[in-house]
């Protein structure tokens, strides 16, 4: 009898503590365009989301993954350098940016009470521009490497779950061609993100 309940508290034991070793992060995600990326599209984004899957490999350190999308778009009349010379007229801007990253995180106090943590991500964006004028279309695609530090708190919103709001620097290192011809493509912007956690 005392074997079977060692047996079963063990078995609970393990359950329990492998609940609390995985995440899962669901979220909202707006942007501020920077530098040439607020150059090319300088209109606040209202429109992202991203899933992210975080590991605790200690009690307050995780590594993890994370799939996102932003959209920025604009309509202007702005004149615009490109590859071949200077456009003006109605245009209407595209950019989207797709983050790929691996990252890592430590977190501050404890998980049943308001939290904050420190991240970095590291990884790839796929970056897609598109410049509409007229009849005329005019897409440019590049993957680019790039790094994302972050900051945020996680406040409990139930037993295995929690709201998470964060601050995140996208910075994309040139690669590839610009759409206006120049040596330089990098892209950033800064992301303020509203999302659930679920622990598991």
């Amino acid at each position: 009898m005392k074997f079977k309940l060692v047996i079963i508290l063990f078995v609970t034991m393990a359950v329990s503590l492998s609940a609390q070793r995985y995440m899962t992060i669901i979220s909202y995600n707006t942007a501020l365009p920077m530098g040439k990326t607020g150059d090319f599209v300088s209109d606040y984004s209202w429109r992202g989301f991203a899933i992210e899957g975080r590991r605790f490999v200690q009690k307050n350190l995780s590594i993890g993954i994370n799939f996102g999308w932003n959209i920025f778009d604009e309509k202007n009349g702005e004149t615009i350098e490109l590859d071949n010379g200077a456009v003006s007229g109605t245009q209407i801007r595209y950019l989207n940016a797709f983050p790929i990253m691996v990252n890592a995180h430590y977190y501050f106090g404890n998980k049943r009470n308001f939290r904050g943590f420190i991240g970095l991500n590291v990884g790839t964006y796929a970056i897609n521009q598109r410049f509409d004028i007229g009849i005329w279309t005019i897409n440019n695609d590049n993957w680019h490497f790039g790094v994302a530090p972050e900051i945020g708190i996680m406040i409990p919103a139930g037993r295995q779950m929690a709201v998470v709001l964060s601050v995140k620097y996208n910075y994309a290192l040139s690669a590839g061609t610009a759409l206006d011809g120049s040596d330089s493509n990098d892209h950033s912007y800064l992301g303020i993100n509203l999302g659930l956690a679920f622990d598991y």
